[in-house]
């Protein structure tokens, strides 16, 4: 059961929240903007996935998170267009922005099923909500950002 529960956190939990966040953030990015937010998340939403690499014991996890954002910093570079650039960088941190979430999702499902077998319901149930708050907050935000361009 404890596998079901943790593959549900990841997959269904996960897919309608991180769902949320990019919803919001291509509505952002239609309405376009000087400014951005996404530097700001994806540097929290890093440092996360950063620790809990170490404590999983996968440190190269972070090797291959920074050349990812190397490679996307070199399609930075093939600016045709005034303005492409950033525009470029936008869309690239919104993408990393769901694919650090979906990872984020997916290491919180793995350690429920460990804490569900082993009966630690602290963890079991106040990491996956801690995570499910720090998603709405982060959909509030951009939620926020929306309405100031607007106004």
């Amino acid at each position: 059961m404890s596998h079901v529960v943790g593959y549900l956190f990841a997959v269904v939990v996960g897919y309608f929240m991180v769902g949320r966040v990019a919803k919001h953030a291509w509505i952002w990015m239609e309405e376009e903007s000087p400014t951005s937010w996404t530097s700001g998340m994806l540097g929290g939403i890093e440092r996360i996935i950063y620790v809990a690499s170490l404590q999983l014991g996968k440190g190269e996890v972070i090797g291959f998170w920074l050349a990812v954002k190397v490679a996307g910093q070199w399609i930075f570079g093939q600016e045709k267009e005034p303005g492409d650039a950033m525009k470029a960088r936008k869309v690239h941190n919104i993408v990393l922005i769901g694919n650090g979430l979906s990872i984020l999702y997916a290491v919180v499902g793995f350690k429920m099923i460990g804490w569900l077998d082993g009966k630690d319901w602290g963890p079991a149930i106040l990491v996956p909500l801690s995570l499910l708050l720090a998603t709405v907050f982060c959909s509030s935000w951009i939620g926020r950002e929306i309405q100031k361009k607007r106004a």
